[in-house]
């Protein structure tokens, strides 16, 4: 099962340029790629930046620096943002995918049986299922 599962991953790996394909990874690894980026955001603001010698070094934790600057007296680079801005953004799917690919993956995904995963190497397995029936459609 192995070697069909690579063999069918090597074959996605070079369609990876149409779009469909990308909106399938999307759909199936976004909330991995999420969730690691805030694991490695927590990981990184439990450490510290220690004064240096040079001058031009900032110390303290990395969160503390970004939402709160005024408390070490640095520069704030705040922009403000339009609400209209923010509404569109709030409406967006949080699958990173068009709402047409959002609903043949459901289906797809419940006529197979299929989870998204939440391990890299297996969400694979709903990736390539999802790029394979696209593909035959």
């Amino acid at each position: 099962m192995s070697k069909v599962v690579d063999g069918r991953f090597q074959r996605a790996k070079r369609k990876w340029s149409v779009p469909v394909h990308v909106e399938c990874l999307g759909f199936c690894y976004m909330d991995l790629i999420k969730d690691e980026l805030h694991r490695f955001a927590r990981l990184w603001n439990n450490h510290r930046f220690t004064p240096s010698i040079n001058c031009k070094s900032l110390s303290g934790r990395p969160d503390l620096l970004y939402y709160l600057p005024e408390i070490s007296a640095i520069q704030n680079f705040l922009v403000s943002i339009d609400n209209d801005e923010i509404s569109l953004c709030e409406n967006c799917t949080s699958f990173n995918c068009s709402e047409e690919l959002l609903e043949l993956a459901t289906i797809l995904m419940n006529e197979e049986n299929l989870m998204l995963r939440r391990d890299p190497m297996e969400a694979r397995i709903p990736y390539l299922s999802l790029t394979d029936h696209i593909n035959d459609l």
